[in-house]
């Protein structure tokens, strides 16, 4: 309700909608490929949905930086979180997480949503819902053609041992068949 598209000019909601869509799903079929728990599979569903929700955040808050931040990823050919921490200092990755923690969301998914974009960055060995959020939302960026925006980061995969999981996970992911009707 407080998305007000006179004031965030240029924001992709349908893109970011379309997105988070794919990558939940993308991050749910991982996760049940991999026989991760129940509680593990809805976290990485959760995270996958909500990884971008500091976007969102940026843009209706902050509309002036937003505009600023659309317009250095251009000219600069960089990715939204580095143009975001070169206006902001933050990213949208640490602006969602922030809220999400506020709302009392699981520190899985809060973690996942953190560190969405930089998993090495954070301390956990295992193969959780960051793991799986990472994973999806670089394949999803990969098969919407967006890469070179979106790093799949290979030393955290093979330092756990996942590098090579990733042609099947790939394989599962564009076998997703869904119709996103706004």
């Amino acid at each position: 309700s407080l998305f007000d598209a006179t004031k965030t000019k240029g924001f992709p909601m349908e893109g970011l909608w379309k997105h988070s869509l794919a990558v939940g799903e993308f991050a749910r079929r991982i996760a049940k490929l991999e026989k991760l728990d129940k509680e593990t599979i809805d976290s990485a569903t959760t995270s996958g949905l909500l990884h971008d929700v500091g976007k969102l955040i940026i843009a209706v808050k902050l509309p002036r930086q937003y505009r600023e931040i659309l317009s250095l990823k251009s000219a600069k050919k960089i990715s939204d979180w580095e143009a975001e921490y070169e206006i902001l200092n933050v990213t949208h990755a640490d602006v969602g997480a922030y809220v999400l923690g506020l709302w009392g969301l699981s520190a899985s998914v809060v973690e996942a949503v953190a560190y969405h974009h930089c998993p090495s960055q954070c301390n956990k060995p295992t193969f959780s819902a960051l793991t799986v959020a990472h994973v999806a939302n670089v394949l999803e960026h990969e098969m919407a053609r967006d890469l070179p925006l979106a790093c799949m980061d290979e030393a955290y995969l093979k330092e756990r041992g996942l590098l090579c999981r990733l042609p099947q996970w790939r394989e599962k992911c564009q076998a997703a068949t869904f119709t996103i009707v706004p």
